[in-house]
């Protein structure tokens, strides 16, 4: 973070082409840190480190495809990109869509004076502070875990704690909790934070491919394997368990010896392995044959992740927060959930967490025409559920809304229907409904 914050302080222009512009001298005696990148993958990793910025992408060499500048510009929506391109290139339709769904401005070369590129490059650097504090504060909420629950505290104590170490951590947790998202945490928390973090999903590998590719066992000549590439830095084994009894054996040596082969031999690596897992250790020991010494090695620091039915507390803020961040990636006004979605997203079961939260708010967001999030922006009834019928959640939700303002107005069924904003008959029927009026003979109700 602390060349994110740097980079807030300093102005900073990335140029995406296979030249330096002629200009590009004269912003450097103005003050400016210019970066030429010739070509994409260069300023993948470098718009990665230096996060929001000023970009220039020059299209008019020819130099790259458009489809891979689009993938390029599209990836880092944060940056304020412009595009230099040659007069004949105006009447090109892919050009066109191209600066007007990815670039705040565009120039033709050559540029007969400087003066505007300037003038404009000045008034997108206030945008870019703008853009680098929010992108800041959400990477931070990200990296240590939304939330104050119980649990969720601990969990960023572990991290703090961990991070200062180079053993294994056993990351555990249903589907969807953020296990990768909490190794990535700890990675980035360590020494290792500015080394590669890597991650390797073993059910979706062949043993051919982890046992060439991972652990560069008959790898061709002048390649590198993923451990051999991340050397210095982590490695995350997603899914560990169901890796072959071989394959398990290749990881144990790695961990035993230091030592991962190549394409010249056995070569000494420096990585710290974490690994992540939602089967019970258990079934895996007793049905697919999980080495015991490997289990031994990589558990020495065993975390769970909760599930996000046990941190009720967090997920109004864990909601808020994914708001805020995918109305910033679409370029959404901000937003604001209606009281009663409130109530139904703290009461319904999540079966797919944290992941099945994230693309509930990511479709309500994009379906969403006016300011407010309402249940109808909600799919909860295509998805089956553990606990409770739509209808259901729906009832308690309304339950609990009329009880909170009975609450609030001391009992005054008026007041309650204004705030509501429902008639006084709508009001009597819903508290016949829930049982909240008293009945005659007997005690009154707690709110009359």
């Amino acid at each position: 973070m602390k060349k994110l914050r740097e980079a807030a302080s300093i102005k900073i222009l990335v140029v995406v082409g296979a030249k330096a512009p002629e200009w590009f001298e004269q912003l450097q005696s103005l003050g400016w840190t210019c970066h030429l990148c010739s070509d994409l993958r260069t300023a993948h990793s470098l718009i990665q480190d230096i996060g929001p910025c000023i970009a220039v992408v020059d299209l008019s060499r020819d130099t790259f495809s458009l489809n891979g500048v689009a993938h390029l510009v599209n990836a880092y929506q944060y940056v304020r990109w412009m595009a230099l391109i040659r007069d004949q290139q105006m009447d090109m339709p892919s050009i066109n869509q191209f600066i007007v769904h990815f670039c705040i401005d565009f120039f033709v070369v050559p540029i007969p004076s400087h003066h505007q590129l300037l003038a404009t490059l000045g008034h997108q650097l206030g945008m870019v502070r703008l853009e680098q504090r929010v992108w800041q504060s959400q990477s931070i909420g990200v990296t240590q875990f939304t939330g104050q629950s119980s649990a969720i505290t601990h969990l960023r104590q572990m991290i703090k704690r961990w991070s200062y170490s180079d053993v294994s951590v056993f990351i555990h947790g249903d589907v969807g909790v953020g296990k990768e998202r909490l190794a990535r945490a700890i990675h980035e928390s360590s020494s290792r934070a500015h080394k590669p973090f890597s991650v390797v999903r073993c059910a979706a590998l062949s043993d051919y491919s982890l046992e060439t590719q991972v652990f560069g066992i008959g790898i061709e000549h002048d390649t590198l394997s993923v451990l051999e590439k991340s050397h210095g830095g982590t490695v995350l084994f997603y899914d560990f368990m169901s890796m072959s009894l071989e394959q398990q054996q290749n990881l144990l040596h790695v961990l035993q010896d230091g030592q991962v082969h190549s394409s010249v031999g056995l070569k000494s690596i420096d990585v710290r392995i974490l690994v992540a897992s939602s089967s019970a250790v258990d079934k895996a020991m007793a049905e697919r044959g999980l080495l015991r010494a490997l289990y031994d090695y990589v558990s020495i620091l065993p975390i769970t992740v909760p599930n996000l039915r046990e941190r009720q507390a967090d997920i109004l803020p864990l909601v808020d927060d994914y708001i805020t961040r995918f109305c910033q990636e679409y370029r959404l006004p901000k937003r604001v959930l209606d009281p009663q979605v409130e109530i139904l997203l703290q009461n319904y079961a999540w079966p797919g967490n944290v992941r099945e939260l994230i693309n509930k708010i990511k479709r309500a967001l994009l379906i969403c025409d006016g300011d407010v999030i309402g249940l109808e922006h909600f799919d909860f009834n295509q998805q089956p559920q553990q606990s409770s019928t739509l209808k259901a959640i729906r009832e308690k939700s309304e339950c609990e809304a009329l009880k909170r303002a009975l609450e609030n107005h001391d009992g005054q069924v008026m007041l309650v229907a204004k705030e509501l904003k429902i008639s006084r008959a709508t009001m009597y029927r819903l508290l016949n409904k829930y049982n909240l009026l008293p009945d005659s003979g007997s005690e009154s109700s707690p709110y009359f």
